[in-house]
């Protein structure tokens, strides 16, 4: 069925957007700074965040980020950073990503979809952090 496809594809855009919201909270809540020590960062979420899906959403969102810093994976961190955590206080549009990424690129000197790549390494972590939190 083409209708299976179109919903599936409906339910991972909803998801990955979803990723990019709670991503972009997570810098403007301020946690995205450099050598924010793990004590201190949990216990900043637990006093800025009411709720235990949010609590769990800015944990796996740290956790991504030191599993990909402790990994080597600074050219993920890198992007994250230029195309998610910049001007948190707009809204964030597809053209917005668009030009993100091919500044990223040219700055990284390559290609887009390299940077996109690397943005769905980040999610797909985070993604299955997430889960793993929510089990417990």
């Amino acid at each position: 069925f083409p209708y299976t496809t179109l919903f599936r594809s409906m339910t991972e855009n909803d998801t990955r957007k979803e990723i990019i919201r709670v991503f972009r909270k997570y810098e403007r809540l301020g946690l995205s700074r450099e050598g924010l020590d793990p004590v201190r960062a949990y216990k900043r979420i637990d006093v800025l965040c009411a709720s235990r899906r949010g609590k769990l959403d800015m944990f796996a969102v740290y956790d991504t980020m030191r599993i990909l810093s402790l990994l080597g994976e600074e050219d993920v961190i890198s992007a994250v950073r230029r195309v998610y955590f910049a001007d948190v206080a707009y809204r964030l549009t597809a053209s917005m990503i668009s030009d993100r990424v091919l500044k990223c690129a040219c700055e990284q000197y390559c290609d887009a979809r390299t940077i996109y790549r690397r943005l769905k390494r980040a999610r797909e972590l985070y993604g299955s952090i997430r889960k793993n939190l929510d089990e417990f």
